[in-house]
């Protein structure tokens, strides 16, 4: 069997801990990389007893190969992978019958490709860390003297700084766990809301509207046990959307938007979701944003069918919540949605492109593929501009350099897009890309999985003018951006991030929608205000009769004198 070198951010996801921790363990990592056959630290959490992570046992075809323990359950299988239940079904058809110790289930992980052998630090104080926007003219001494650490400190958590400090710049500060945990109890109490329900009636507006946050912030669990490393990102990802909700909110009130804002605390946790749905006061909300997470958002968009409340799905789901849930709107684009996107882009480019569509077997990019196909062609004028512009595809497996080049055109512009969320197929295109010459203008699209990621080298992704479609620009020195973040830092000390920007974008979309709509605002998705919006762009399409909204709105971005530039 061949083996492949796994990335730091697989190992850190597959053990549920984080890639700046291990490397804090692991100092050669910071200079010498991974190697096939490395033992390298990952720090775990005291509850976990020696011997207890004996799983995947191997990797087998491109897949982790895990044998059931005693007590598992395949749903308690897939949250530990983090990969949908009905994937690993599909792959394992013997467990559509259940599953029992000892039994060997093949499981989907995207960049796992190797086994490492791993061994607990001694010492479990593992630090946690902030993030700090580098202002201009600040040195790395000014930094360490603002939080109280050490230069060195900082430059463990951000792989030595090689290239110093940068204006603009996002830079992790180590903080101590202790300071950590008090920080995450008083912001998760000051974020808990009570309760103030207002009756509906037939009219679409209210006098006031109840809007729910759902948000997975643990506060059942203040002072009691302590929360894993992975509840606390978990935590921390919550507090950020809050925070940028409640800014948004307090624009809507100055836009005379009458709103009664709850803050709910839903997590994972069965027996919470099942205690808080027998509130009846659940029953008086008009606007649900959140949960985050598959089984509590499943929970709360069945409780909301019954009172015709609007549940908004915020992060990455499967498009399956949508189905016959009319009620529903999810604003994170699928990665296929966005790839179908970059295909209605490609169609309507001017250029009279050749474009060179390279397909893969992997199960995942299946759908992206499809759906690619299926909106570039559609968006071609007529039948005589299909044929003329009829994609050449190649078979990954038989992408070489004179392969590329003979589908390549001397006279026209060639785009290849390779709409594969998986590292083993994007190599091989990454290895051939020196042999192409620069004076056979090639342009690349890729996924949104490779917008920060180091794989596709800098030098390749400027050369290639790489695209990406993308929900978010993650462009912080953009005017939007460093308007946002002059506000928040007032409000809060704190450095945006993606998530502070979600919760904002979406406030203040949905709540400029129930001021200009009433609670019918789902008929007017394309019709609503989009002022004020830091980031995201929104653009709902039902996805069939009786069903939700999934968001089309994206950025396309690219790549250009080593900079990440959106198209206008």
């Amino acid at each position: 069997m061949k083996l492949w070198l796994p990335t730091l951010y697989a190992i850190a996801t597959l053990y549920d801990s984080d890639e700046e921790i291990i490397r804090s363990y692991n100092e050669e990592l910071l200079t010498g990389g991974l190697n096939v056959g490395q033992t390298i630290y990952i720090p775990v959490s005291r509850n976990i007893k020696p011997g207890e992570i004996t799983n995947p046992i191997r990797i087998e075809d491109g897949f982790l190969i895990h044998r059931v323990l005693k007590k598992e359950t395949l749903f308690s299988i897939c949250r530990r992978y983090t990969v949908d239940i009905n994937d690993v079904l599909e792959l394992n058809h013997e467990a559509n019958s259940g599953i029992k110790k000892g039994n060997e289930l093949k499981i989907p992980v995207n960049d796992v490709n190797s086994v490492v052998s791993v061994a607990p630090p001694v010492n479990f104080s593992i630090s946690k860390w902030k993030t700090h926007q580098v202002l201009i003219g600040e040195t790395l001494y000014g930094v360490s003297k603002k939080y109280a650490v050490k230069i060195k400190g900082i430059l463990d958590i951000n792989d030595g700084l090689p290239e110093g400090l940068k204006a603009g710049q996002v830079i992790n500060i180590p903080i101590s766990l202790d300071e950590a945990n008090n920080k995450e109890k008083s912001s998760v109490n000051d974020v808990i809301n009570s309760w103030k329900p207002k009756m509906k009636g037939d009219n679409p507006f209210r006098a006031e509207y109840n809007v729910a946050l759902a948000l997975p912030l643990y506060s059942s669990r203040l002072g009691e046990d302590k929360l894993s490393s992975k509840e606390m990102r978990i935590q921390n990802v919550a507090l950020s959307f809050y925070r940028g909700s409640f800014l948004a909110a307090q624009k809507l009130k100055e836009d005379g938007l009458a709103m009664n804002l709850h803050v709910l605390n839903i997590t994972d946790d069965k027996e919470e979701v099942k205690l808080l749905a027998s509130d009846e006061k659940l029953h008086q909300i008009d606007l649900f944003i959140g949960p985050f997470q598959k089984e509590s958002l499943a929970r709360v968009i069945e409780i909301a069918s019954g009172s015709d409340a609007h549940v908004v799905c915020p992060t990455p789901q499967s498009g399956k919540i949508l189905l016959s849930n009319s009620h529903v709107s999810k604003v994170t684009p699928a990665g296929s949605t966005m790839m179908g996107e970059a295909g209605k882009y490609i169609a309507h480019l001017g250029t009279n492109p050749n474009v060179i569509l390279v397909n893969t077997k992997w199960l995942k990019d299946k759908r992206n593929i499809q759906v690619f196909k299926r909106e570039y062609y559609s968006n071609l004028a007529d039948s005589t501009e299909m044929e003329k512009r009829k994609l050449s595809e190649i078979e990954v497996d038989k992408l070489t350099v004179a392969s590329l080049k003979a589908a390549m055109s001397d006279s026209r512009e060639n785009i290849l897009v390779m709409p594969s969320e998986e590292k083993i197929s994007l190599g091989t295109l990454v290895n051939i890309l020196p042999f192409i010459s620069e004076d056979q203008n090639l342009t690349i699209y890729l996924t949104d999985k490779w917008i920060d990621n180091d794989y596709v080298d800098a030098s390749v992704r400027n050369r290639f003018n790489v695209h990406i479609p993308s929900s978010f620009t993650n462009n912080y020195n953009s005017e939007e951006m460093i308007e946002f973040q002059e506000l928040y830092s007032i409000e809060y000390n704190e450095v945006i991030d993606e998530y502070s920007v979600l919760g904002h974008d979406i406030m203040l979309y949905y709540g400029r929608g129930l001021i200009d709509y009433g609670l019918d605002f789902p008929f007017y998705f394309g019709e609503m205000n989009t002022d004020d919006l830091v980031d995201l762009v929104f653009n709902f399409q039902a996805v069939g009769p009786d069903s939700g909204f999934e968001n089309h709105g994206i950025h396309m971005l690219y790549f250009e004198d080593f900079e990440l530039k959106e198209k206008k």
